[in-house]
């Protein structure tokens, strides 16, 4: 369907001077010229809703147009893999930084990277977030405490074996239940989705740290139980409801 600009106006409920300015923008395209006067159609008429849309959910113009530029449109996967990637507009450190901010040889952090645990060949020139650089501390403290560092190492990988085909599975079910739920007369409410994703990372990894560290906890104090003091015990296990009640917490 053709529409003049007046009409695109009315259909799309913004004014004239915003229609024209997302034009200056880039963020919509240009119409069709016909002679001295200009049509518009459906593809205009759904970018303006799209704009819209996202603007009523606080996304500011810049965040638009750079999804607009990724995608073409504002895509569910583009929306979503705007939400993923977020932290990668943090301060980014290379592995040899993180090696020399953590005071080790850069080739544990290569050997890292080989077996799958730090960033991968397809991402290596995203380098590593300040979170990642945090976690990495939290490792050093293993090995501090006189872990071996192979043995750490083989955990690790195991870990991440178990960690990726659960995280397969769990993605499934975003994308069977929450993304097929978002939609509404056939089309899919991208905003919505990247909400739910949004919200649902914090929870989702709060969950699996809580689990991990109970069952940790309790595998520790079971196999305590009966080779140690009574009174060591009991602070072993007031220290660990005191841990996890900090998880809680955060």
């Amino acid at each position: 369907m053709q529409y003049v600009l007046e009409e695109l106006v009315r259909a799309s409920r913004l004014s004239v001077d915003t229609v024209r300015y997302y034009q200056t923008r880039g963020l919509l395209h240009r119409p069709r010229r016909r002679g001295r006067r200009v049509y518009y159609d459906d593809s205009h008429l759904n970018r303006l809703r799209a704009i819209r849309s996202a603007r009523a959910s606080g996304l500011p113009l810049g965040l638009i147009g750079k999804l607009l530029a990724q995608g073409g449109e504002l895509t569910s996967d583009a929306v979503l893999l705007l939400a993923v990637g977020k932290e990668a507009a943090r301060q980014r450190h290379t592995g040899a930084e993180v090696a020399r901010r953590l005071g080790i040889a850069p080739e544990l952090v290569e050997l890292a990277e080989r077996l799958g645990l730090g960033t991968t060949s397809s991402d290596k020139a995203r380098g590593y977030s300040d979170g990642e650089l945090e976690t990495a501390r939290y490792a050093l403290k293993l090995v501090r405490y006189g872990f071996p560092i192979p043995k750490l190492f083989a955990l690790a990988v195991k870990h991440d074996r178990y960690t990726r085909r659960i995280v397969e599975e769990a993605v499934d079910l975003f994308n069977e239940h929450v993304r097929k739920g978002s939609t509404v007369k056939g089309r899919e409410d991208v905003l919505a989705v990247a909400r739910a994703f949004e919200e649902l990372l914090p929870a989702v990894t709060a969950l699996v740290a809580a689990h991990f560290q109970r069952t940790l906890i309790n595998r520790a104090l079971a196999k305590l139980k009966g080779r140690t003091p009574a009174d060591t015990w009991e602070l072993a296990h007031k220290t660990a409801a005191q841990a996890q009640l900090r998880i809680r917490i955060q």
